[in-house]
């Protein structure tokens, strides 16, 4: 999922994200009743609890994560600086896929955690540079 340098009619997700967002906060009822019932320390616990789970990368979601960054540096080189996609982007990728797994509780981080990090790390891309792809890293 690379928007870089799009040419056909892409509805942005933000779009929808915003229509959702405006729509939850102008609700006279709460959206989701029970969450109101956890305090912020219970947040605070869960995160430390997800924090020190351990997680293992499956063959899997390391190929997927693999697949996609080197997509990305063949995507996004120019033939004068070279590669607009940092080494670094592997190590933010791993880790956002790590993240997820861990906030849901699981130990072994799946294909549906890398396809989350891939997102993040796509939106983030996007929006910090536009669509145009020589302007993504």
């Amino acid at each position: 999922m690379i928007y870089c340098n799009e040419s056909s009619n892409y509805n942005s997700p933000v779009h929808l994200i915003l229509h959702k967002l405006n729509e939850a906060m102008h609700q006279s009822k709460p959206l989701y009743p029970t969450l109101q019932q956890f305090t912020t320390q219970d947040y605070e616990e869960f995160l430390a609890f997800a924090r020190n789970q351990e997680a293992a990368l499956t063959m899997k979601a390391e190929r997927l994560i693999q697949g996609y960054y080197t997509a990305s540096r063949r995507v996004r080189t120019d033939p004068v600086h070279g590669s607009k996609i940092s080494p670094i982007a592997l190590k933010t990728l791993m880790s956002l896929s790590e993240a997820h797994a861990k906030l849901s509780l699981r130990h072994k981080i799946l294909e549906q955690d890398a396809i989350i990090a891939i997102l993040l790390y796509e939106i983030s891309t996007t929006a910090r540079h536009g669509k145009d792809s020589k302007d993504c890293i």
